[in-house]
């Protein structure tokens, strides 16, 4: 429209007043325009008025009339394009009003709204006067559109089929859409929520946006129509929805709609109600309980919406209140009608609440069915007329109620025995007229079927039916009346015994209501019975008697009791006995091969009777059994049979094994410290027992035969700490009193004691004893390895030369007369005779010479004809005694030399015979044996004085026998001789001379003929190269070059040339080719592109065909700035970028093309449009383009971009200045109300302050660099006066840099705080950023760069996403530091940053951008200071009296009160809470009463003060607790959980024991784990600072808490998490790790012996803890509490011990007491409320003393 207002400015004058209509807007339908305006300027004869559409409308031609009304003129209509053209046949005179009617316009398609303009012309067709209007035409309504949903259900996610038929083609570019209505309009006004939340699926391409469903054609469409889209919402309700709407468009405009038809989607039913749960007080038939429905309602709930509870006639409520839990928005009891068959809740919420959501009530006094049959409850949700959801899954099925079993007993125990069963039991309901008995005995008790009940029957009838069959006793017409609940009694014969001692099976006692048997009454299923074992026998047999010794056993046992099915047998060793490894073997009996398990002192066999039961005889062998230690008879053996760990057989006396010899040690050695033959020596035996001796053992050790021990023999022993040593009957005996057994091995030293009288070998034996029976038992040997010395000993030879005959003559003197003599020596003594004291003897010699006689002490013996040794040395003859049985006495050796004759040295054979020559001889040359005074020819001496010969061809030689002097064949060289002399050298005679120096071949000395490689030869030269450039080696010889003056490579590779000569290419050439240069004496070619070139490669004279030459360049084509001259490329004026010989045809980037020249700005009169400068419009002075004028030629007015004369426009004048740029996209108002809404609308559970600061505080430093950007790059102020200096902006930029670089160095510097300091002092916030590190590492990169206060999004509580959930120990830790910093920020840089912008705003002007930015920077700095303030006093500062519970849950009535009575009588104690309220959710408060102000025990009734403490618990969930009390309390200082004394209270002691105390219950909340499925064990944290404390999330909730649970009871697991049946005292072990996997699972180690076992726990009954407010308990002082004491008992409460408690079944916590005065009681003390908290506490395996396990029976 403004651009046809332009045009008509600049061509003519403007019509003022005018008007257009026309008949009929829907497009295609034919129509009537009238045109009604009056003229400005007169308009000739035969001039037009034309009506001019937009270029995309299409006029159709169909016959068109047109006529004026006024005045009546003739005027003729024709189409022209897009325009109508009227030709008038008179003048029309200025301010002329004229009407026109066109008719029979057929309107044009698609739809659209368009400017027309409408101008008059004159005949010539020149504009005279215009003026431009819209026009709207309407799309076509469609016949046909419906929604038909797949499914019919209220909220569900369905498909929905849309038809429509379309009598307009839609093009391929053409599209559909459908614009839905809100989902939730039906429910309030300001709906919101969309039917499709996600991206949808469509049979066509199709996307969702802003309610608006497009769908992209790929083909014409027209005609029926139809789309299947899935993801679609059905309507919340069955309320029907209207308000969708169809429309077809082609590129251009809209096709068709569906404005005329009312589409409606309606579901039928409701949608399904999930989560479904009623949970009952009590379960019992016919009892009076709450109902507490819980539920999840899938579509919104509007404050008209009602819940309907439709109940069934087996229900009967007496309602007297109605709770809200979950969900409701209304405080207290809820509103309700209700009558037989259904209860309506009303009044649910105040306000919409969004899907889903979830509520919680309880309904009090309700009554259970009166059976046991399943009974369902419906509830729907709706509003008016309408359901939005229904379920019936509400199920509740009624429990029996209890039989006390008083006793079930047999009249004999034993297994197996035939005996009388009495009953005696009651039923805790009624036994109604008509009732009947069942009692099923267990499957391993046998009763006979029979017909009577035995023995004195109380309760029941003389007319009852008795029968038993199949172990089920039936007990009927026994209860003609109604009985109550009195004792019933009687007997049944014939039951036999179960077959072992395993506790049978419960016995099953049902009471019935008639003989169907259909509904119970009572029944009770826990009472077991118990047998005696039987006996057997067993016959042992080991297979050794020897102490200690591991041997086999043989046993044969008899059985008297069938052993079943699976059964096993036990064997207990005696404890002198032992089991070394598991070594079992089947001898006979056995049905199958058993398996064995074992320990030291047992033997189990199992799975010898797996094919079935067995009775008779087994033999088997157990062959690895340790015999008793000593000799005196064991205790005994224990045998039992069992089947599944319960006895059948069991013998435990008269079964002994007496063992009759002694074991060996494991080592028995004795050692003599002087082992000579007749000496003396202190003797150490070594002994490792084999069998320990106990303390008082006694060692025994009995010397070899023939050796006396002398009573002064001293001992000594190592390895025990105390003994005593005796002799007695030549035994040494030495008593081990030390204090504990002798296992290891010990040494004792005796002496001094006799060695023996010769090598043999003798025996000490040693034996031990426990005092009275012996234990080990062994012989020890003795052998002396040192023979006596004699007294002397001589010898004489009578010839001393090698390998002659000499006599030996020996004199000796001897210590004992021995037997006989052996003598060894090198001499040759095999042929001697022997003569004793010159009296021929007998002598034997076999390798050495034995002489027997009788020798004496001291004699001469004589050996002759003794050949001496055939070498020359010092040798030796060695003489021993021996005794008659060959045992070595006494010994001598004696040395004696064997000589050779002259001038030998060395000789050998004979004396003669030499080896070696005396060089100081005349004779000192060694030569065939014999010495010489010279060597002979061709030998040469050596060293030693050897003759050597020289080697073949050598004529002599010296030093060795190769190293010749002369030869006998050949050329002697190099002292070798060769038959041709070798390379290098030449012959010369008969010897070889050498070559020139690398010669290889010559002739001569001085003619080479050859060198060696890599040497060249040249001229008889060898050189190592050839001379450079003149030669070039070929064939190991240099040759000249060919043509050149140097060369390289071969000799016609020139390198160089001739002074005549070019070096071109390798070759010599006279002159350079064409396409090369000359460059001194070469050669160079020219570039590719170049023809002819000089001086360079690439400077070009001339170019090749196709190229042009560019300067010195040649180029494809000329380059900007220039343009071409046939091959030549000329240079275009400096400002051109293309141009031809006279002109510029375009310009550079930064340059206008302006009248063929190229300018930096456009002259006036011109605007720029995409680097051109075009002519301003006719009376423009200035423009910005074709359209908007910015001045205006003299005589003309400007007005809002455009010039006109002062008739046509009303001229006013404006100073404010248009914005430069876009501001933000959003205003600061409007981002900090998204901000606000969005922290409590989209952050539904998070933290509304810690969310709204810390994105406030993004904004800001957003907004602060926005503004110092904006105005850094500020030219002038565009302000409210322009000035020539830009001083005062300068200094504006200076200051807001300065502020900003001491903003990020607080932003570093908290950044820094917190992560060195924060963390360090809070370890729960360390741990918990080690595992969020990277989203901690993202928010501390945003504090930096833009405000520290970022990290308050840890804070922020954002659902599902960790890091906007921090946990903190203490939350103070983290926010007086951000507090402390913000203090400064504010004072230093916030308040400044505010002076600064004020000062901004003062000096630019509102219209510009630097003006809006800092606007909004003012008011983010302000409302971020606000909100920062707000949140810190919230946190740190406000504690309020109730706090906003987190979750739906209804808050109790302000006045409930827990009332909790304790009343005690002898050792009996029990507290009932008392209270309706109590079934809401809550914490637990703990009172104890510590000690009495007063007391006199003779009073019988006065006034008695007492303090009462109230432990604050530290164990939230979700929210602060309060503790009310009445008076001012007193704040314990210590280190233990704080506390709160109530002091001064008042109570009246009474003969009644009873104390009644209340206290308030208005923000209690839940702390107790009542299901393990109610955690999520996915997602935890273990807590380094007590590991039995973790961190975890609560399923459905967003963040963690914390959960503390002990180890106790112990119960030990393995490796595979299987429960062992190990007692340990857990007192002695301390937690040391969590498996992180599991924590139900602990890793701990004893605190003195370091062992590990692992430990399992569960977490029921655990309490879980808010870890970031738990320091933030508030005490409420308006509150009341109260003490009663009705009668105090006979000893002060103070002597109570309440310190342990433990959780008893469902509905009940026990509490252990005992009296400090008065011993330990039984008592216990019963916690009770109304809705009974889910415990679940596993019971301990084992029973340790002095550790009362709770029983099962406990109230």
């Amino acid at each position: 429209m403004l651009i046809f207002f332009l045009i008509s400015q600049t061509l003519g004058a403007v019509i003022l007043e005018y008007q257009l209509e026309i008949t009929n807007k829907e497009i295609l339908k034919s129509t009537e325009i009238d045109l009604a305006f009056t003229s400005v300027t007169p308009t000739p004869v035969g001039g037009y008025i034309k009506i001019q559409f937009p270029d995309e409308a299409i006029i159709s031609d169909t016959g068109i009339t047109c006529q004026t009304i006024y005045p009546i003129l003739s005027i003729t209509c024709t189409i022209s394009g897009n325009s109508i053209l009227g030709v008038i046949s008179a003048s029309i005179p200025t301010s002329q009003a004229v009407t026109i009617q066109i008719s029979n316009i057929i309107n044009p398609s698609p739809a659209f709204t368009r400017t027309v303009l409408v101008s008059t012309l004159d005949a010539s067709m020149v504009q005279i006067d215009t003026f431009t209007t819209s026009l709207t035409y309407t799309a076509k309504a469609l016949s046909i559109f419906t929604i038909t949903p797949a499914s019919t259900q209220s909220g569900i996610t369905t498909s929905w089929t849309i038809s429509s038929d379309f009598s307009i083609e839609v093009p391929i570019d053409g599209k559909i859409t459908i614009e839905f209505p809100k989902w939730d309009s039906n429910l309030r006004t300001l709906a919101s929520e969309s039917f499709i939340t996600s991206t949808p699926k469509c049979t066509f391409s199709c996307s969702y946006e802003g309610n608006l469903l497009t769908i992209v054609l790929t083909d014409v469409v027209i005609g029926s129509w139809e789309i299947v889209v899935e993801g679609v919402r059905n309507p919340p309700s069955t309320q029907p929805v209207s308000g969708f709407m169809l429309r077809t468009y082609t590129a251009k405009g809209e096709l068709e709609n569906s404005s005329g038809i009312n589409t409606q989607v309606t579901t039928v039913q409701g949608g399904e109600l999930t989560s479904c749960e009623i949970d009952t007080q009590t379960d019992t038939v016919n009892t009076k309980t709450f109902y507490t429905f819980t539920f999840t309602i899938s579509n919104p709930v509007i404050p008209d919406s009602y819940i309907q509870i439709l109940l069934p006639s087996t229900i009967t409520c007496q309602i007297s209140i109605i709770t809200p839990i979950f969900g409701f928005n209304y405080g207290g009891s809820l509103p309700y009608t209700s009558s037989t068959s259904s209860i309506t809740l009303t009044s649910l919420v105040s306000s919409y609440t969004s899907s889903p959501s979830t509520f919680e009530f309880i309904i009090d006094s309700c009554v259970n069915p009166p059976n046991t049959m399943s009974t369902t409850i419906s509830l729907q949700i709706g509003y008016g007329n309408y359901i939005s959801d229904y379920s019936s899954a509400f199920t509740i099925i009624s429990i029996p109620g209890s039989i006390n079993i008083i006793s079930i007993t047999p009249q004999i125990l034993t297994i197996n025995t035939i005996t009388t069963y009495t009953f005696m039991f009651s039923s805790n309901e009624p036994i109604k007229s008509g009732s009947c008995i069942v009692i099923i005995f267990p499957n391993d008790i046998t009763v006979e079927d029979q017909d009577i009940c035995s023995g004195s029957i109380i309760g029941i009838s003389s007319i009852s039916t008795c029968q038993i069959r199949t172990n089920i006793l039936t007990i009927t017409e026994g209860f003609p009346s109604d009985f109550g609940t009195e004792t019933i009694s009687f007997s049944i014969d014939k039951v036999k015994n179960p077959p072992s001692t395993k506790p049978t099976l419960s016995f099953s006692i049902t009471i019935y209501s008639s003989k169907t048997l259909e509904y119970k009454i009572s029944e009770n299923s826990s009472k077991t019975i118990t047998a005696s074992p039987g006996s057997c026998s067993l016959v042992i047999i080991p297979g050794s008697y020897t102490t200690g010794d591991i041997c086999k056993y043989t046993f044969t046992l008899t059985i008297t009791n069938i052993i079943s099915t699976g059964g096993s047998i036990y064997i207990q060793f005696p404890q002198e006995l032992s089991l070394i490894i598991d070594s079992f073997s089947p001898i006979s009996g056995f049905p199958n091969y058993p398996t064995i398990s074992s320990t030291s002192v047992s033997i189990n066999i199992n799975n010898a009777f797996m094919t079935g039961s067995f009775t008779g005889k087994l033999e088997f062998l157990v062959s690895s059994v340790r015999n008793t230690l000593t000799l005196k008879p064991s205790s005994s053996f224990i045998i039992q049979t069992l089947v599944d760990d319960y006895l059948i057989d069991s013998v435990n006396s008269g079964l002994i094994v007496t063992m009759n010899k002694m074991h060996s040690f494991v080592t028995a050695v004795a050692t003599a410290q002087n082992p000579v033959v007749l000496g003396e020596s202190f003797y150490t035996f070594d002994i490792i027992p084999y069998n320990p001796i106990p303390t008082g053992g006694i060692l025994i050790v009995h010397p070899p035969d023939g050796i006396i021990l002398a009573n002064s023999i001293s001992c000594t022993v190592t390895g025990v700490k105390s003994y005593s040593c005796e002799v007695s009957g030549n035994e040494l005996k030495v008593t081990l009193t030390d204090t504990n057994s002798i296992t290891g091995s010990f040494q004792l030293v005796a002496g001094t004691i006799k060695n023996p009288v010769s090598t043999k070998t003798t025996y000490f034996t040693l034996s031990s004893n426990d005092g009275t029976y012996g234990i080990d038992s062994n012989q020890c040997s003795v052998t002396m390895t040192s023979l006596a010395t004699m007294n002397s000993c001589s010898l004489s030879l009578s010839n001393a030369y090698i390998s002659e005959y000499s006599i030996y003559t020996i004199q000796y003197s001897l210590l004992s007369s021995p037997a006989s003599f052996e003598i060894m020596t090198t001499s040759d003594l095999s042929s001697s005779t022997c003569s004793l004291n010159s009296i021929s003897t007998s002598c034997i010699f076999t390798s050495i010479l034995t002489i027997t006689g009788d020798f004496g002490l001291i004699g001469t013996l004589t050996l002759s004809s003794v050949l001496n040794p055939s070498q020359t040395n010092t040798y030796t003859i060695i003489i021993k005694t021996l005794t008659l049985d060959g045992y070595y006495i006494e010994t001598s050796s004696i040395l004696y030399n064997i000589i050779c004759r002259t001038p030998c040295l060395t000789c050998s054979g004979s004396s003669s015979t030499c080896l070696s020559c005396d060089s100081n001889s005349l004779y000192p040359y060694l030569w065939d044996s014999t010495c010489h005074a010279n060597c002979q020819d061709s030998y040469f001496p050596t060293s030693d004085k050897k003759c050597l010969p020289c080697t073949q061809p050598c004529l002599s030689c010296e030093y060795s026998s190769s190293n010749c002097t002369s030869c006998t064949t050949g050329y002697f060289y190099n002292n070798k001789c060769y038959e041709q002399c070798p390379s290098g050298s030449f012959n010369d005679g008969d010897k070889c001379s050498d070559c020139k120096t690398h010669c290889e071949t010559c002739q001569n000395k001085d003619l080479c003929s050859a060198c060696f490689a890599p040497y060249l030869l040249y001229k008889d030269s060898c050189l190592e190269k050839c001379s450079e450039g003149t030669t070039v080696a070929v064939n190991g010889i240099c040759q000249p070059c060919l043509g050149c003056l140097t060369c390289s490579g071969s000799t016609q590779t020139c390198t160089s040339c001739s002074s005549s000569k070019f070096l071109y290419k390798s070759s010599c050439v006279n002159k350079c080719p064409n396409g090369s240069y000359k460059q001194s004496t070469s050669c160079l070619d020219c570039s590719i592109t170049c023809n002819t070139c000089t001086n360079s490669s690439s400077s070009c004279t001339s170019c090749l065909d196709g190229w042009y030459l560019l300067g010195n360049t040649c180029v494809p084509r000329c380059s900007n700035g220039y343009y071409k001259v046939n091959t030549t490329c000329e240079k275009c004026d400096d400002n051109c970028l293309e141009c031809n010989s006279t002109s510029c045809l375009s310009c550079y980037d930064d340059m206008f093309l302006e009248n063929n020249q190229c300018l930096y700005t456009c002259s006036e009169g011109y605007y720029a449009d995409n680097a051109l400068c075009l002519p301003c419009p006719a009376n423009c002075a200035t423009c910005l383009n074709l359209t908007y004028c910015t001045s205006c030629t003299n005589g003309y007015y400007y007005y809002n971009f455009i010039c006109g004369t002062e008739k046509q426009i009303n001229v006013t004048y404006s100073d404010e200045l248009y914005i430069e740029g876009d501001p933000f996209v959003l205003t600061s108002l409007t981002g900090v109300a998204v901000v606000s809404s969005g922290s409590v609308a989209i952050f539904t559970q998070a933290a509304f302050l810690a969310s709204a600061s810390s994105v406030v505080s993004l904004a800001e430093g957003t907004a602060w660099i926005c503004v110092m950007a904006s105005v850094e790059q500020a030219e002038d102020f565009k302000g409210r006066k322009l000035r020539e200096s830009n001083d005062t902006l300068n200094i504006i930029v200076s200051f807001i840099s300065a502020l900003w670089v001491f903003h990020i160095l607080v932003n570093v510097g908290f950044v820094v705080l917190y992560w060195t300091y924060i963390r360090k002092k809070d370890q729960v916030h360390k741990s918990w950023t080690m595992n969020h590190r990277w989203g901690v590492a993202g928010l501390m990169f945003l504090a930096c760069i833009l405000n520290f206060k970022c990290l308050l999004l840890l804070l922020s509580r954002i659902p599902r996403i960790p890091v906007f959930n921090a946990v903190f120990q203490k939350k103070a830790n983290f926010l007086y530091p951000i507090l402390y910093t913000e203090f400064i920020h504010i004072l230093f840089a916030s308040l400044p940053t505010a002076i600064m912008y004020i000062i901004i705003l003062l000096n630019f002007s509102p219209g510009s951008l630097v003006f809006v930015l800092s606007v909004e920077g003012l008011v983010l700095t302000c409302v971020s200071s606000i909100f920062t303030a707000i949140y810190f006093y919230a946190a740190l500062y406000h504690k309020p009296k109730s706090k906003k519970k987190k979750y739906s849950e209804a808050k109790p009535p302000e006045d409930s009160n827990a009332t909790v009575e304790i009343t005690e009588s002898a050792h009996n104690i029990e507290i009932n809470t008392i209270n309706s309220s109590l079934a809401y959710k809550k914490r637990r408060q703990e009172a104890e009463i510590i000690s009495p102000k007063n007391e006199n025990e003779n009073d019988k009734e006065k006034e008695i003060e007492y303090e009462i403490e109230i432990n604050k618990s530290s164990e939230l969930i979700n929210e602060e607790s309060s503790v009310q009390s009445a008076v001012e309390p007193e704040i314990k200082d210590t280190d233990e959980k704080p506390s709160i004394i109530l002091s001064k209270l008042t109570v009246h002691k009474r003969p009644l024991h009873k104390v009644q105390y209340s206290f308030g219950l208005s923000n209690l909340i839940p702390n107790i784990v009542t299901d393990e499925d109610m955690l999520d064990f996915t997602d935890f944290q273990v807590d380094l600072d007590d590991l039995r404390k973790i961190y975890i999330k609560l399923k459905g909730h967003p963040y963690k808490l914390a959960l503390f649970k002990d180890f106790n009871p112990p119960v030990v697991i393995n490796e595979d998490k299987e429960i062992e049946n190990i007692c340990i005292n857990l007192g002695e072990y301390e937690l040391i790790a969590i498996d992180l996997s599991d924590p139900h699972i602990g890793e701990f180690k004893h605190r003195i012996y370091n062992t590990r076992i692992r430990l399992l726990r569960d977490f029921v009954g655990s309490h879980l803890t808010d870890p970031e407010n738990n320091q933030e308990d508030v005490i409420d002082k308006d509150a009341e509490a109260t003490i009663r004491m009705d009668s105090f008992p006979e000893r002060p409460l103070s002597d109570l011990d309440l310190s342990e408690i433990m959780a008893e079944h469902q509905s009940s916590v026990s509490m252990k007491s005992s009296f400090k005065a008065f011993g330990t009681s039984s008592s216990k003390i019963l916690l009770r409320s109304g809705t009974p908290p889910r415990i679940s506490i596993p019971r301990t395996i084992c029973q340790h003393p002095g550790i009362e396990t709770p029983s099962n029976d406990s109230p």
